[in-house]
């Protein structure tokens, strides 16, 4: 009797280890995918933030070539509707900077339109850096959005497959165990017999 009870339990320890082996390749599988997925989505979001990166930096570039063009009218009003083309983030240029209708007295347009020229690139990089800020912040807040619960399942596929893992050597012990001692009943059986 006791060597049926070790048989048995030597062939459900056999049989858990296979079920648990399969859970656990299933598990790191799927954990493998999530990363894979993730690492696409970050490589994605990377060239969003690169090109959000690369057109501001070509609007900086425009604008000042504006504002450069502006200055060299030698006239406020040309300088007034230059630089009223000039619009980042929703905000036009002539907001922050205001071009007096006539030049003040004791001035010349020169030294005027460079303090207005000075203001006019002043507040293009305040408005490029803020208009960057926000869609840079807005890429991140949908990356962080979109990322975190793949993440999180990737993680809850770690953790079961290192429960199946834990699993494969308790059951792998009890089969030792069971091995071993079903050795030991047969050798003691045929002991009993006078075979040995």
């Amino acid at each position: 009797m006791g060597l049926l009870l070790m048989s048995y339990e030597y062939q459900r320890a056999t049989r858990e280890v296979s079920v648990h082996q399969a859970a656990k390749v299933r598990f790191n599988n799927q954990a493998e995918r999530c990363t894979k997925r993730v690492s696409r989505m970050e490589s994605v979001f990377d060239k969003a933030k690169s090109r959000i990166e690369t057109n501001y930096r070509q609007l900086s570039s425009q604008a000042s070539n504006n504002v450069q063009q502006a200055m060299m009218s030698q006239d406020l009003s040309s300088f007034a509707a230059l630089i009223s083309t000039i619009v980042i983030g929703g905000i036009p240029l002539t907001a922050l900077v205001q071009v007096p209708s006539s030049v003040p007295s004791g001035q010349n347009i020169t030294n005027v339109l460079a303090t207005l020229g000075s203001q006019a690139r002043t507040a293009i990089d305040q408005l490029i850096n803020m208009a960057k800020e926000a869609e840079t912040t807005a890429i991140e807040d949908q990356e962080e959005n979109m990322l975190e619960p793949i993440r999180e399942k990737g993680s809850d596929l770690e953790a079961k497959a290192g429960l199946e893992d834990t699993l494969i050597t308790m059951w792998q012990t009890r089969q030792e165990a069971a091995k071993s001692h079903l050795g030991e009943g047969i050798k003691n059986t045929m002991g009993s017999y006078g075979l040995s």
